[in-house]
């Protein structure tokens, strides 16, 4: 890292913070613009582009506060003893290399060899919540920076795809739940994981979210084979029934999944045993479907929640018969008058298409 000159001057350093405070202030006029003008035409266009939406907004916020995430306390760095991946130079490195990417500097970001330097944290089981940010950060600024072509945003991508990144990303995530800092092996449940840590892992979905919508086969071909091969199925079941509290994280893994089912369809096994959970061990009995369908903090957890039961329904009628009682046909129904009118047009397909199936009666008022 030293070899790298790392430049620490703090004139250096204010002028780099103000250019990234203009241009995610920028980034989140131009989405928060076209969000308001968004026209609805199916629920797979409706599915994309709100995934698009999350994607860009989150993005742009990173960028915003990329300066101020520094001077934040991590409460379990405090209480763990410092690492190499840890070290000031690391956070110094990655707050200087996203710097240069808000500039318009991207030749970095399209080198193989930076972008393995960036990853190599991500390889330790004791990252912190603190790098894991800067980490994605880093490598999710070029796609919400203004002046960068599309063709330039294709081939980091595909830079990412060839180094591979979610790989990578998947690792830390499953890393998250068994943290040495925590003297436990197995992994715990997110519920007694910290608000930044959550975060944190609710950025790492996010990204994989954003590279699955610009390469969809390779990316969630990646995320399918790490899911199986690292074994967190049930961490993200779990994750699932966080429906307070952490709404990013919810979001976000709602979103990996509909984008399993619209793009490799032939996953749809994997997408079940998330939320009926029939072939987990150790299983929770499936994923609290009400208490999404009811989240009350974010309109966007239930319309999502919507979406996945209409794709699963699409691709396999009878999947949901075995959890699904007169609570869940009912609060469907309810949502129908949703206060959002996403919410709305997502129940009113998922009813449709669920009144085909016989387990799905709705009930007559006398």
């Amino acid at each position: 890292l030293n070899s790298m000159k790392i430049n620490e001057e703090e004139e250096e350093e204010e002028e780099e913070e103000e250019e990234e405070e203009e241009e995610g202030e920028g980034e989140d006029k131009e989405h928060s613009d076209s969000s308001t003008s968004h026209d609805f035409t199916s629920i797979e266009e409706t599915t994309e582009e709100d995934l698009r939406s999350s994607q860009s907004g989150w993005c742009s916020e990173t960028c915003q506060e990329l300066d101020v995430a520094c001077d934040k306390t991590n409460s379990t760095t405090n209480n763990t003893k410092s690492n190499d991946f840890m070290s000031e130079e690391w956070i110094v490195f990655l707050r200087q290399s996203a710097s240069e990417v808000v500039s318009g500097n991207i030749t970095s970001m399209t080198q193989k060899s930076f972008i393995l330097v960036v990853l190599s944290p991500l390889k330790s089981g004791a990252i912190s919540s603190k790098l894991l940010h800067y980490v994605v950060t880093v490598l999710a600024i070029p796609f919400v920076t203004p002046n960068i072509q599309q063709t330039e945003k294709d081939l980091i991508t595909q830079i990412y795809i060839e180094t591979k990144v979610i790989p990578c990303l998947m690792q830390a995530f499953s890393n998250a739940f068994k943290s040495p800092a925590r003297n436990c092996v197995s992994p715990v449940p997110p519920d007694n994981i910290g608000i930044q840590e959550l975060d944190s892992l609710g950025s790492v979905l996010l990204l994989v979210e954003g590279l699955c919508l610009d390469k969809p086969i390779e990316c969630l071909k990646q995320f399918t084979e790490s899911i199986y091969f690292l074994k967190i199925l049930p961490l993200l079941q779990k994750c699932l029934s966080l429906s307070h509290g952490n709404t990013h994280l919810v979001t976000n893994t709602l979103a990996v999944l509909i984008l399993t089912l619209l793009y490799l369809p032939s996953n749809i096994s994997l997408v079940q045993d998330i939320v009926i959970g029939k072939h987990l061990e150790g299983r929770i009995s499936n994923v609290e479907l009400h208490k999404l369908l009811r989240n009350n903090e974010e309109p966007s957890i239930r319309e999502r929640t919507c979406v996945l039961l209409l794709h699963m329904t699409r691709l396999n009628p009878n999947c949901l018969s075995e959890i699904w009682h007169q609570t869940l046909t009912n609060d469907i129904e309810f949502l129908k008058n949703d206060s959002c009118p996403n919410v709305v047009q997502a129940a009113i397909y998922t009813s449709e298409l669920l009144k085909k199936t016989q387990f799905y009666q709705v009930e007559t008022e006398p």
